[in-house]
């Protein structure tokens, strides 16, 4: 079990120190920022409208 669990993480800190996939990261995390900086504004418009 100790076996697979050290090939696991070492799989995943060669994919975090791959920059493709860094930059795959920055591109959905940005996306996500994005979205959410528009959902509190709409959220924020519709309570100022019911008041």
């Amino acid at each position: 079990m100790k076996i697979k669990e050290m090939s696991i993480k070492e799989s995943r800190e060669k994919l975090f120190a791959d920059p493709k996939f860094q930059a795959f990261l920055k591109v959905k995390i940005d996306a996500a920022e994005k979205f959410l900086a528009t959902a509190d504004l709409s959220a924020m418009r519709k309570n100022v409208k019911k008041e």
